[in-house]
């Protein structure tokens, strides 16, 4: 099992967006919304998801976030029970499913070897599978730009892409800690990421 998060950043670059071509394979992307997500955000992320990867998006109801991904002791949810709860109540739908949420979410992160348990991130998705999630609740500057980004980013690791080491530019490319990574990416995938997504 693969899955890869997104962590806080911290500044701000305005870049033109460019697209991938169709995603032919998965056709329709489903985006639930958790919580209390705004609708307005909910069709934000569906017309960047629309116009990034030129395929069919379609929103399903609102639910609640599962009770079963509270953190003990923490305002946090694990970001990986989130992705289990979409698993299994989605396993029927034909596609991507990207829950959105204004809660903070969480997961073990390893950076230089030690292990940061309920580390807060913005994203978590599995690597060429169904699921994955986007929080907006650590969005507290560039919030438009960064929830665009977090969330191509996302449904690229579903679509079978894992983190870019080729160009720091590139959509994909791994924050690993360091603040201001999303904000510096382009809202593009380099030609090698493009070339791997599994169409």
């Amino acid at each position: 099992l693969f899955i890869s998060s997104c962590e806080k950043q911290e500044t701000s670059v305005v870049v033109k967006p460019k697209v991938v071509k169709s995603v032919k394979t998965q056709k329709t992307i489903f985006v639930v919304p958790m919580g209390k997500t705004s609708n307005f955000d909910v069709n934000y992320i569906v017309n960047e998801l629309k116009q990034f990867y030129k395929c069919d998006v379609k929103v399903l109801p609102k639910v609640e976030t599962p009770a079963i991904a509270k953190v003990n002791g923490l305002k946090r949810y694990r970001a990986i029970d989130i992705l289990n709860f979409l698993s299994t109540k989605y396993k029927k739908n034909n596609g991507k499913v990207l829950a959105l949420t204004d809660g903070d979410i969480c997961t073990d992160r390893e950076l230089n070897g030690i292990v940061y348990k309920n580390w807060g991130v913005f994203g978590l998705g599995r690597l060429n599978d169904k699921p994955c999630v986007i929080s907006t609740n650590r969005f507290k500057t560039n919030y438009y730009d960064r929830l665009s980004k977090v969330t191509i980013h996302e449904i690229g690791h579903t679509l079978g892409l894992s983190h870019c080491d080729n160009d720091k530019n590139c959509l994909m490319s791994d924050a690993k800690g360091k603040g201001g990574q999303v904000d510096s990416e382009k809202k593009w995938m380099c030609d090698k990421c493009r070339k791997k997504i599994k169409l």
